[in-house]
Parts: structure tokens; C-alpha cells; sequence
């Protein structure tokens, strides 16, 4: 067994961010020297089982198992998890499978990315800064992303109708929409919106091609583009026949996380002896108007709902403390009613001749 000081370390060359990187190049193709499966002997804390630790096959088995929302979530858990979902391409069948299992969802373009895809089908929170948005699931379909009202001021582009900008390369000038997702104007007095650092990412593309590649380039994207329009609208539909299902599951899972959380932050001030006693799922703490909530649990109403948290835990305490003086009081008149009884007299032994 080899010891953790003669550990190769990894590294990995892309660090992928909480919300999948949505450029129109698909998921990154760098790939690792080695499976970064970590072996069962460097797993810290010894006896702990953690998906991490369990056979590369067994671990496959597990993911594609799962949801698209909850390989998002599983993603975002640690450092491996977001390079082997993210980043490689042994993650693609997991993504392609857990799509293909939702009834009634088009298969995608081989091109576009999965995570992508499941960010705008199954999430309800801004790609810039991840907040929870107040409408369920509205997606900017023809930017293919979902902004709050202070993400598009600082991370979207606009231009007036008939003056979209050009991406100029050489003697070729295209209009961005031919290249990355646009929202065109609706009419002429509108404005239209694409995303800026889809814009760079583009002309930093082109200006790493030679001439003779430009064209040929162009005429793929533009390719792309048609394909991902007609994917998006049948993506447009489904959500809507199912927006019903989505939100509902989408609250659900709030509401789960923002429980567990509660009960972490209550067992680090600790509540483990009343945690222990109230059923997971079922106790009046996670039915508790504060917790029971289709919101995250931040440290600001953390910080709000904590004193009332507390109250409602020692009211807990109290009335076990009384139950057990109860119980105790019980015992104690018991015994001494046994006490204040007359001793029988055992049976005389009968004398023999």
C-alpha cells in the first residue's frame, strides 16, 4: 500500500465553475493522465465509505442512476466530481443517459453541451451569481441562459435592430448571431442582447485560425446554430407541457437541502440529543414554518430565523427534561410503596420424624 507522502498528485488544467461554462465549443476535451478515482486507502477518516472509495465500475452504476438535477448538484461537490462531470469526456454517456431517461425530451446535438442543457431544463437559479430566481424556470431561450435583472446589465451585450455587431477576421465579417446564441430585436424600435463573454471567447476563437480555416469554420458554426434553434424550440415545449412537474420537483429539493442545512447549523450549537429524537423528514422541525421553505438556507437567514430555531429546541429540551423528572418521580413513589409493604414471612419448613 502506498503511503500519502508518495501520492502523484493530479492536477487538473480547466477549473470548471459553480454553473457549467456555456460556450458554444462543448465540454472542454483535456483529458487526465489517469482514472482520478481515489483508491480506498487515501480516503480520509478510516472506515468511511464514500462514493469516492467504491470500485470505477460500481461508481458508474451509481451516476447513471441519477437525475440530471442531481448529477448538477453532485458536480458541484468537490473538486473530482466537477472535472470527471464537467470537463471529460467520460462523463458525456452519464450526461446523454440521464437526458434520454426523461420522457418526452428531444435528444441533443452531439455538439451541445449536456450540462448545459440540464441548467436551463432543471434549475431556477441565475448563471451569474446563482441566485434563486422569483419566476420558476424563465429562460432566455434564444441566449440559452437564465439571468437575474442585475446580471443582464453587467453581463449581456445590446445593439439596435439592423446594427448587430460583426466578429471581423481577415477579409470575412459575420454577423454574431451567425455565431453565438442572439436575441434579436423583436422590432425596430427594440434592442437586442447577446452575451459578452460569448462574444470574446469567439473572437479569440477566429483570431487563433489560419485564413483558410476561417471559412470553413464559419459555415460549421452557422450550421450549428440552425441545429441548436431547432433543439431549443423542442426544449421550449417540453418545458412548458412540464413546468408543473419541474417546479414542484425544484421545491421539493429546496426544501430537503434547506432542512439538512438546519439540522447541520443546529448540531454544531449542540442540539444532537433533540436532533436524534425528532424523525428526519417527519418531525415538527422540518414541517416548522421557518425550515419547511422552498429557499436556501444562507447565513443571513440563518442568522434571522436562528434565535427562534433555538427557542423552539429548548422548548424540546424542556419538555424532555420533564418527561424524564416524570418518569423518575414515578419510579421513586414505586419503590416506595414497595418499601412501606410488610415482608411476607417465608413458609416454615415442615419438621420430619
Amino acid at each position: 500500500m502506498a503511503s500519502s507522502g508518495s501520492r502523484k498528485k493530479c492536477r487538473v488544467d480547466s477549473v470548471v465553475p459553480s454553473t457549467p461554462n456555456l460556450n458554444d465549443d462543448g465540454i472542454s476535451t483535456n483529458t487526465l493522465a489517469a482514472v482520478l478515482i481515489v483508491p480506498p486507502q487515501i480516503v480520509p477518516g478510516a472506515g468511511t465509505v464514500t462514493l469516492l472509495s467504491i470500485p470505477y465500475d460500481i461508481q458508474l452504476e451509481i451516476l447513471n442512476c441519477l437525475h440530471p438535477r442531481e448529477l448538477l448538484s453532485l458536480g458541484r461537490c468537490c473538486k473530482f466530481m466537477r472535472t470527471f462531470l464537467f470537463c471529460r469526456k467520460d462523463g458525456r454517456p452519464i450526461w446523454k443517459k440521464a437526458l434520454l431517461d426523461i420522457t418526452g425530451l428531444p435528444p441533443a446535438p452531439d455538439w451541445l453541451p449536456e450540462p448545459q442543457i440540464a441548467v436551463l431544463l432543471f434549475e431556477n437559479s441565475c448563471m451569474g451569481c446563482s441566485h434563486i430566481l422569483s419566476a420558476p424556470f424563465e429562460v432566455d431561450w434564444d441566449l440559452r441562459a437564465r439571468f437575474c435583472r442585475n446580471c443582464r446589465k453587467t453581463l449581456l451585450g445590446s445593439f439596435q435592430a439592423g446594427q448587430a455587431p460583426r466578429v471581423v477576421q481577415g477579409s470575412a465579417s459575420v454577423p454574431i448571431y451567425h455565431l453565438i446564441p442572439t436575441k434579436l430585436p423583436p422590432h425596430p424600435n427594440a434592442s437586442g442582447n447577446f452575451i459578452l463573454s460569448h462574444l470574446n471567447a469567439m473572437k479569440a476563437k477566429l483570431s487563433g485560425l489560419q485564413v483558410s480555416e476561417v471559412e470553413h469554420f464559419v459555415a460549421n458554426k452557422k450550421q450549428q446554430m440552425s441545429e441548436c434553434n431547432e433543439y431549443i424550440v423542442q426544449c421550449k415545449r417540453w418545458l412548458e407541457a412540464n413546468r408543473d412537474d419541474c417546479v414542484r420537483r425544484s421545491k421539493a429539493i429546496l426544501r430537503k437541502e434547506r432542512t439538512q442545512c438546519v439540522r447541520d447549523k443546529l448540531l454544531s450549537l449542540g442540539w444532537a440529543a433533540e436532533l436524534a429524537s425528532l424523525k428526519v423528514g417527519a418531525s415538527a422541525l422540518d414541517q416548522h414554518p421557518l425550515v419547511n421553505v422552498a429557499e436556501p438556507l444562507t447565513e443571513s437567514v440563518w442568522s434571522n430565523i436562528r434565535p427562534e430555531l433555538e427557542s423552539f429546541m429548548q422548548a424540546r429540551r424542556d419538555k424532555e427534561h420533564s418527561l424524564q423528572n416524570a418518569r423518575r418521580g414515578k419510579a421513586a413513589k414505586a419503590r416506595a410503596r414497595g418499601s412501606k409493604r410488610k415482608p411476607v414471612s417465608p413458609p416454615h419448613a415442615s419438621i420430619s420424624d
